[in-house]
């Protein structure tokens, strides 16, 4: 899997200071599938929002505290991972609870953990190794996401907030906040 279907689009790049970052990911990752006619960024974000318009714990309370400048919210893991499912995608949550705890606080962490049946406690960041699995990533102490693929030989590191593609290299585990959701195909 590679980026070559939104690597020509002029529309790579999230608003400064929102909070797409997480539909701009997965909508990457689906659209380059061909799970989309358009890279339906709006849409997906929006079904990431309208999952988390249901939550009736703490997790409202922080999305509700964590508000981009134009007004929109953080995508949380147990969204993301909703939407892909219904869009006929397995997923499974690494996660370092120390590291993300430092990021997110103990009572978010514990909220998601409660709901993500499919996770597994991990130490660091692992790039994909088949081309048949996906990566969306946690970074910049927990409140970015991008999106990591493999294509064969190389891995690729889409990134919404700068609308860059890029080789991935070691560098990258300095920005790894603690947890990056597995997606694989059905």
């Amino acid at each position: 899997m590679n980026f070559d279907e939104i690597n020509n689009r002029n529309d790579l790049t999230q608003l400064s200071g929102s909070n797409y970052c997480g539909g701009y990911a997965l909508a990457s990752i689906l659209y380059n599938k061909g799970d989309f006619e358009d890279f339906a960024i709006n849409a997906i974000y929006k079904a990431i929002q309208d999952v988390q318009a249901g939550y009736n714990d703490f997790r409202k309370e922080f999305l509700n505290n964590h508000i981009g400048n134009n007004k929109s919210k953080m995508s949380l893991p147990s969204a993301i991972v909703s939407v892909a499912e219904k869009n006929g995608w397995n997923s499974c949550i690494h996660y370092n609870s120390k590291t993300l705890m430092s990021y997110m606080g103990k009572e978010l962490v514990e909220a998601e953990e409660n709901v993500l049946k499919n996770k597994t406690e991990g130490t660091g960041y692992l790039p994909p190794q088949n081309e048949k699995t996906a990566h969306i990533v946690l970074v910049d102490q927990g409140i970015h996401w991008i999106a990591v693929v493999f294509d064969g030989q190389k891995n690729w590191l889409y990134d919404s907030g700068d609308g860059t593609i890029i080789e991935l290299t070691g560098r990258f585990n300095s920005r790894y906040a603690g947890l990056y959701i597995e997606l694989s195909l059905k």
